[in-house]
């Protein structure tokens, strides 16, 4: 069994958090929020992936689950490693039933409270924007600590990388 957490979409979904950045507004759910906020304890880095799907129409995403740290993945004192399958196996499930689940990117866990991405966390956002396993035009890299995160953007076709912003729990 895996662990994830998702929130129903429609009118049962709790949005809390709306992130403006220039024309794109990411959604995250309430059920996220608390699963990010939940996860971002201790003194070793871990994380997962964000999944949920694109408003028809619009320029908005809403983040509707997350992945946590799966057997095969690695935490560190200073890093995360996701090396598991099961999170893409989780994503593709849903898509199976939905038909509109895609992946939006990947969160990790600061435990130092510094949540500037670290070069191999530029790396891996920049090899993300690189694979074809989404259709989502943008993928999203959320960084955490104890009391709030930081949301970075990226359009995957123009590589244009839009200027982090800071969320409180």
């Amino acid at each position: 069994a895996y662990e994830v957490s998702c929130s129903l979409v429609g009118s049962e979904m709790c949005i809390r958090d709306r992130v403006k950045i220039e024309n794109i507004t990411i959604i995250i759910s309430e059920n996220v929020l608390i699963s990010l906020k939940k996860e971002s304890v201790g003194k070793i880095e871990t994380g997962g992936t964000l999944f949920g799907f694109k408003l028809k129409d619009r320029n908005e995403y809403i983040i509707s689950g997350v992945t946590f740290f799966q057997p095969k993945d690695k935490k560190f004192n200073f890093g995360f490693e996701r090396n598991d399958e099961r999170h893409f196996e989780i994503i593709n499930d849903m898509w199976k039933k939905d038909g509109s689940t895609m992946f939006l990117g990947d969160w990790h866990y600061h435990p130092t409270n510094e949540v500037s991405p670290s070069k191999r966390d530029l790396l891996t956002f920049n090899d993300l924007s690189e694979s074809s396993f989404s259709s989502s035009k943008i993928l999203c890299n959320i960084i955490t600590c104890n009391d709030y995160f930081v949301i970075y953007v990226i359009e995957k076709k123009s590589r244009k990388n839009y200027n982090p912003v800071k969320v409180c729990f």
